[in-house]
């Protein structure tokens, strides 16, 4: 049995028999859609059909029933599977799939669906194209870090790369940003990294891209904000400035390991209408692990993570990685992922405040809130009356688990 928080705060247990049933009715789903998309709210529809009536679709849920497809292999025993199917138990997943498959698509409502999935992979399919002619024509050798020197231990060291907002263009009293400022402070905050890095003879860095990668055209259009370029330009441009700032540490002899998550900024829409998992990390994600891959560095190595989140064991601690949006710091953080992974975390480590934070939890637990490279904007002042300097962050684990945070200033 598995364990999730529910939308009004509730810890809510589901059964063994709950789990498997919503496994085969997502992976059904799937299978129907043209976009291999499973509908959360069809799910919890079906899952009522089946007599199951505490799914919800809310991110602890779908965290939960994947956590769980992912323990189990990602497939069920095939002849249970087989048995379900065969004898009709699964009368949910008949009526939805099999109307579709064996009454030649009659059913006006599902062909309403078909065509909504057709219109969304059209539209993705454009942004693709978009992309793919930035990527060819942009010149990746026009960004430059600078190099210095290094040692060796079994210190560990975690690099933060949070709210990055590539594309965002701010020039307030308080705060300028754009590419070449952003450009700027990763340098800086390269620099800084290598000299811990040395004054703790570190060789091992695990550096976690927390999501906010791009400022994305249309939140801002949306929110009257100017960006500094288009969407397909955010997303290149990203990719070159993290596969620099990663070549960059690798000269100095360390052994890298890269991961990314998305953040909401990085939906490929508004994140209540984005279908689950669509977001900009995907292709910058490919694109540094493809350079990876070719480039013959032996020091760096891409580790893949879920699209939001994931998760690292380092000298006996345990660590999960979120971007935040989709967390309340007034909730119980900590205790609600340990519950619903099954795993007995010691640190929650998130961005998206814009702010930093370490907070004392527990003996020994925290959650620690990275900042933003981005800084303050006209937004943070106005609307949240929240300022904030420019930061990002490390967290430093020696052999015997004890754990360093430090708050690195970059503007």
């Amino acid at each position: 049995m598995r364990s999730y928080t529910n939308k009004d705060g509730e810890l809510i247990t589901v059964s063994e028999e709950h789990l498997s049933t919503a496994v085969r009715i997502k992976k059904e789903l799937q299978n129907a859609s043209p976009s291999r998309r499973a509908s959360w709210n069809q799910l919890v529809k079906l899952m009522e059909k089946e007599g199951f009536y505490d799914a919800e679709n809310s991110e602890s849920y779908r965290c939960m029933i994947k956590a769980y497809q992912k323990s189990i292999g990602e497939l069920p025993d095939v002849q249970k599977h087989a048995d379900m199917i065969a004898t009709g138990k699964l009368e949910s997943i008949k009526e939805l799939v099999g109307e579709m498959a064996y009454e030649k698509r009659e059913n006006q409502k599902y062909l309403t669906q078909i065509n909504k999935g057709k219109r969304e992979l059209i539209d993705f399919g454009i942004i693709a194209e978009q992309i793919g002619s930035v990527f060819k024509s942009y010149d990746f050798s026009s960004l430059k870090f600078e190099n210095t020197p290094l040692p060796s231990s079994n210190k560990k060291m975690i690099v933060g790369l949070s709210d990055l907002h590539i594309g965002a263009l701010v020039d307030t009293s308080i705060n300028k940003y754009n590419f070449n400022i952003a450009l700027q402070r990763l340098s800086v905050y390269a620099s800084i990294i290598i000299r811990e890095a040395k004054i703790n003879n570190i060789t091992d860095l695990h550096i976690v891209n927390l999501g906010d990668v791009i400022e994305h055209s249309s939140m801002r259009f949306n929110q009257g904000y100017k960006v500094e370029f288009p969407f397909s330009d955010q997303i290149v441009r990203a990719s070159d400035l993290i596969i620099k700032f990663l070549m960059f540490l690798s000269k100095e002899g360390f052994n890298i390991t890269y991961a990314g998550i998305a953040g909401n900024h990085d939906r490929i829409t508004d994140k209540d209408k984005n279908i689950d998992g669509d977001h900009v990390v995907k292709p910058i994600n490919y694109a540094i692990k493809s350079f990876i891959h070719n480039s013959g560095i032996k020091n760096i190595s891409f580790d893949e993570a879920d699209d939001y989140e994931y998760s690292l064991g380092i000298n006996g601690k345990n660590i999960k990685f979120v971007h935040g949006d989709l967390d309340s710091l007034k909730d119980e953080i900590l205790a609600k992922h340990s519950n619903n992974d099954g795993v007995l975390y010691d640190m929650i480590v998130m961005g998206h405040y814009h702010s930093f934070r370490d907070i004392e939890v527990g003996l020994d637990k925290r959650i620690v809130v990275f900042g933003s490279l981005k800084g303050s904007d006209d937004y943070s002042k106005n609307k949240l009356r929240k300022l904030s300097s420019p930061s990002q962050g490390i967290i430093i684990i020696d052999k015997n688990g004890d754990v360093e945070v430090k708050r690195i200033k970059v503007g």
